[in-house]
């Protein structure tokens, strides 16, 4: 039922941004890769900032919303998408916006959102939509829904000066409408309020997934004497993040704990997604971006995660010279370090 009343109150907004859209077509948008004009979401023309809604509820699987936004299953394709996660829109830019002759409109963006725990989902975005008057079929489905959501239950439910703002509401309408302007909700009502409706026909909506050059990530050095205390606290991927953080030692304890034979585990957590085509690697030696020194095995990601490298090394032989953990990435024929953290 809640589920029911959120879609519904969605789509009663979405009308409101229609009648927006009919009347300011105009969106501000990037131009090129290097000119970035910063806007608040509040500041979007309504065509955009409608576009940036339907792409999160197609990422949420909850369209289409039959009549008020229709579309069909080959029309939606988002790559890798978990409609059980939670993702937060961090950042969006609108690389390409068009509103063609025949009313559709078509929005290109770049969408950052972060879950809970800092992965980070990068994706290219491609929506076109258009909004259109309801046929009469459609009309009479929006009044039978207004009518069974708008009830006496659902309108006591609002304060005093909500309802009169209401009953004002209800008046005007009915006065336009050429009905008797009681204040009384009625079906008539509900036919005049779903009389001049639209509803939105998304054509097209893609999600693909970005794979940055570089992608984010963090190091962090754990004793092994530490880790055999609990071992399934540490090998959980993401779940361990924590964990890991408050038992990782600084450039200054490893030096101390460093000695020869003592054991260590480095943990590198990707928040990006890493390109599945691209192996990377680690290794520890005693020159920051070099690609000397002892190597781990090399990692493929899997496509569309987030890897979590867990590798384990032992001190051969006690130094206090400087030790880093180097991270590199192939970028064509070479290697590339991404990173580097100093052990000690």
């Amino acid at each position: 039922m809640k589920r029911n009343l959120v879609i519904v109150c969605f789509c009663i907004m979405t009308l409101a941004v229609i009648s927006c859209v009919k009347n300011s077509p105009s969106i501000s948008f990037t131009p090129s890769s290097k000119d970035f004009t910063a806007q608040n979401a509040s500041d979007l023309a309504p065509v955009s900032a409608l576009a940036i809604q339907l792409d999160r509820l197609a990422k949420e699987t909850v369209l289409p919303i039959t009549p008020y936004i229709n579309t069909t299953p080959s029309a939606i394709d988002i790559e890798n998408r978990n409609e059980s996660h939670e993702w937060f829109d961090r950042n969006i830019v609108i690389m390409e916006a068009n509103l063609d002759t025949e009313g559709v409109f078509s929005q290109r963006m770049l969408v950052e959102a972060v879950d809970r725990m800092g992965r980070i989902d990068l994706r290219d975005d491609r929506i076109a939509y258009q909004v259109r008057a309801a046929n009469p079929e459609e009309a009479a489905t929006i009044a039978g829904k207004i009518g069974k959501y708008i009830n006496r239950r659902n309108i006591n439910r609002l304060s005093k000066s909500e309802k009169a703002a209401f009953t004002d509401f209800l008046k005007a309408l009915q006065q336009e409408c050429g009905l008797t302007p009681d204040g009384i909700f009625g079906l008539k009502t509900a036919g005049c309020m779903s009389r001049d409706s639209s509803v939105i026909d998304i054509h097209q909506l893609t999600s693909k997934i970005v794979y940055p050059e570089t992608p984010r990530h963090a190091a962090y050095i754990v004793p092994l004497a530490v880790i055999d205390k609990d071992p399934q606290a540490y090998y959980k991927g993401f779940d361990s993040l924590e964990t890991v953080k408050q038992n990782a030692v600084d450039p200054k304890a490893f030096a101390d704990m460093a000695t020869q034979g003592a054991g260590f585990v480095a943990f590198v957590y990707f928040f990006d997604r890493v390109d599945p085509h691209r192996p990377f690697c680690l290794r520890i030696g005693s020159y920051q971006k070099k690609s000397s020194g002892t190597a781990g095995q090399q990692w493929h990601a899997a496509p569309g995660k987030w890897p979590v490298v867990v590798e384990t090394f032992t001190i051969d032989k006690a130094s206090k010279g400087s030790l880093y953990l180097n991270i590199f990435i192939k970028d064509g024929r070479s290697n590339r370090c991404i990173s580097s953290h100093r052990l000690q």
